[in-house]
């Protein structure tokens, strides 16, 4: 793994000899991040002061892009040290506020261009997402939340980040690989969990200014005894589309709580955020079918690499 740091003014370095490294890709929110441990070497050690950015870089692919948040000189029984951490692309739009505002008419463009770019995000794809009227982007809402609001109550569509650190607005249907785990792929340690703490079984959206109310009952959690209610306000005059986008969101987000499957693989950077793990019987694991991976942590320590995957049932019986 090659790790490349830029500075505020364009300067960039190759850090000295890896010791370990960590890498976790959700794509979403809570965001990427990482943090990468180095041989100090006192020549450039002063450099870190001024990083902001950092890429890593494996043969060809870059498999991580994101910001420079803090670094750190240790001493212990493998010498001194560097230790560097941050996050991914997301990080800027989770950390800056966006300035309130309604839009007459809004448009995608009209959302990337004031909420996205200015942070030199770019799109790295994307499916249509149609205009919307009336939209409010309420105050206190970071940047994140004013692109999530709208992608979402438009068009279904969850934003998600890439391993290079783009923004890609597609549906989940259309993002990740296929990856089967039969018999001949090494799983060394696995977990399967279902639970009802944290589920909803129904969450009610409230346009106050119209004082109208919106019921979306998860029926299936509902049947088997399932009781967790919350209520959400919507900005002023939503529709009924932004409204049950608002609901059916806040229940499938809390439904992917109900059931995991927990994987450890002997090699890093097994699989992405969006990739369908496909348990096969050959696997032995006990369980079968297609899960989503929600999040993936690469590690490269004195233990050797491996790839820790949670993931979440595709079909959601929403």
């Amino acid at each position: 793994m090659n790790f490349v740091f830029t500075t505020y003014d364009g300067r960039t370095i190759h850090p000295p000899e890896t010791v370990s490294w960590e890498m976790t890709h959700t794509g979403s929110v809570p965001c990427d991040s990482f943090s990468a441990c180095f041989l100090y070497d006192e020549s450039n050690a002063a450099f870190f002061s001024d990083a902001t950015r950092v890429a890593a870089v494996q043969g060809d692919e870059t498999v991580f892009r994101g910001v420079v948040d803090e670094y750190a000189v240790s001493r212990d029984r493998r010498g001194q040290l560097l230790t560097v951490s941050g996050r991914g692309m997301a990080a800027l739009l989770l950390d800056n506020h966006a300035v309130p505002g309604e839009y007459r008419i809004a448009s995608l463009a009209d959302i990337l261009a004031r909420h996205v770019t200015p942070y030199g995000i770019t799109v790295a794809d994307r499916d249509p997402i149609p205009v919307c009227a009336a939209y409010t982007v309420e105050a206190g809402s970071s940047e994140w939340q004013a692109l999530y609001q709208f992608v979402y109550s438009n068009a279904g569509i969850r934003p998600r980040f890439d391993r290079q650190g783009r923004l890609l607005l597609k549906r989940d249907a259309d993002n990740g690989r296929r990856i089967v785990v039969d018999g001949s792929v090494p799983v060394t340690a696995f977990q399967y969990r279902e639970k009802r703490y944290g589920v909803c079984s129904e969450v009610w959206v409230r346009d106050k200014t119209r004082a109208v109310t919106e019921r979306f009952v998860y029926e299936a959690f509902r049947a088997r005894g399932g009781r967790r209610r919350k209520v959400i306000a919507t900005p002023g005059r939503s529709t009924y589309r932004a409204m049950e986008y608002s609901g059916l969101c806040q229940l499938r987000e809390s439904a992917e709580e109900e059931r995991q499957v927990m994987l450890t693989l002997p090699r890093a950077l097994f699989a992405a955020p969006g990739d369908i793990l496909l348990l096969d019987e050959g696997a032995k694991l006990g369980i079968t079918g297609s899960f989503r991976v929600r999040e993936a942590v690469s590690t490269l320590d004195t233990a050797g690499s491996r790839t820790e995957l949670t993931a979440v049932p595709v079909t959601q019986s929403i």
